[in-house]
């Protein structure tokens, strides 16, 4: 079976009317440590409960939602030898499934950078070629581009921005064109200084995503472009009564069949 690389936007998400939380046990959200803003929440909650439905529906594999030793969420299943990654920013959730090896994906909204941040994230190759690029947009572009091919491969490997040296890793040699004519869209040449540890070779690609997105994925199997899951526009809720409280019942009834729907 082939990767999956979805991406949904949450333009017309609202929090109270999908209680994604059903979806999951209290060990999980225990587990996840599950934190932020309600919007950081619900993007969280989007991305997890998404890898699991179509880890589920794709995959034929359920299990639980656990973190490794080092961090990384995975799925907990004994017939499971896959891997998922989730990122998510300004409001797009992307979601990497490979059913045969690690992955990594990361998404970032491209904005201004800070010029302190480039001597510290950025190796002598990726500056030069940042320096070279004719506008500040293109600057900007570029950074982006580097910075979720690091966290993506960080991501594969199972490690994290904060273990890292970010000028260590260098992406400046990375070219269009990954294995040949025939690969996916946005594939990647893999820098020679990433070996092919645990009997894989990575497979990387990046996309420049409308809405002004940076998206990059490192895993075992190369990822087509990003498939859009498209969520329905909310319905006109109905006043509630004062005092009233919401049950778990009232907010999660319809939720199980919210992901399921897309996949089944």
């Amino acid at each position: 079976m082939s990767a999956s690389l979805v991406a949904v936007s949450l333009e017309n998400w609202t929090w109270e009317s999908e209680g994604l939380l059903a979806l999951m046990s209290e060990r999980e959200i225990k587990a996840l440590r599950l934190f932020g803003s309600k919007q950081e929440l619900a993007a969280s909650l989007v991305g997890f409960t998404l890898a699991k439905s179509l880890i589920r529906f794709r995959y034929h594999t359920e299990g639980e939602l656990v973190r490794r030793p080092g961090g990384k969420p995975c799925l907990n299943a004994s017939d499971w030898k896959g891997d998922f990654s989730v990122s998510h920013s300004s409001g797009l959730v992307v979601v990497a499934i490979c059913p045969d090896g690690p992955i990594g994906v990361d998404v970032e909204r491209v904005r201004p950078v800070m010029e302190e941040m480039i001597p510290e994230c950025l190796s002598p190759g990726e500056r030069r070629a940042w320096r070279d690029a004719g506008t500040d947009e293109e600057r900007r572009a570029m950074f982006f581009r580097f910075w979720t091919l690091k966290e993506a491969y960080l991501k594969y490997t199972g490690g994290s921005i904060g273990e890292a040296s970010l000028r260590e890793l260098d992406f400046s040699g990375s070219r269009p064109g990954g294995e040949g004519p025939d690969s996916p869209a946005g594939s990647l040449s893999v820098p020679a200084w990433i070996g092919s540890g645990g009997g894989h070779t990575p497979r990387m690609a990046h996309h420049a995503l409308e809405g002004g997105y940076s998206l990059a994925v490192c895993g075992a199997q190369s990822c087509e472009a990003p498939e859009w899951l498209t969520l329905p526009k909310p319905a006109p809720r109905k006043p509630r009564e004062a005092g009233k409280r919401f049950s778990a019942g009232s907010v999660f009834r319809k939720v199980p069949g919210l992901w399921s729907s897309f996949f089944s």
